[in-house]
């Protein structure tokens, strides 16, 4: 894996940028963004993976239980995300389950 950044803070952050706030919007009701957000509160790595920028992380106090990932494909803005919780609970959003770069990074990061 190529890192994007060393600052891990950065799969948080996105989700003050308004603009990547309405992007993700796109593939997930409003609401759910704020969940997506706080499923990436702590951060982890962001990473280069193929054509995707994906940012992983997990919900505060909850890390073996509740994650988050989310992805945008640098060739075309495209954008999947999903939410993850123990017993193999998932929510996937966007390209999440269709594209395999993507989804193979999700399927690292559940818990």
């Amino acid at each position: 894996k190529d890192y994007y950044g060393d600052d891990a803070e950065v799969v948080f952050s996105t989700f003050d940028d308004l603009s990547e706030r309405a992007r993700v919007a796109t593939i997930m009701p409003a609401d759910y963004v704020n969940v997506l957000s706080s499923h990436v509160q702590v951060a982890d790595v962001t990473i280069l993976q193929g054509d995707w920028v994906i940012g992983m992380g997990c919900l505060p106090h909850q890390c073996d239980t509740a994650r988050g990932v989310w992805g945008v494909r640098i060739s075309d803005g495209a954008v999947g995300a999903a939410i993850l919780g123990n017993s193999n609970y998932a929510e996937f959003f966007g390209l999440a389950e269709s594209d395999p770069i993507l989804r193979a990074a999700i399927e690292a990061h559940r818990p």
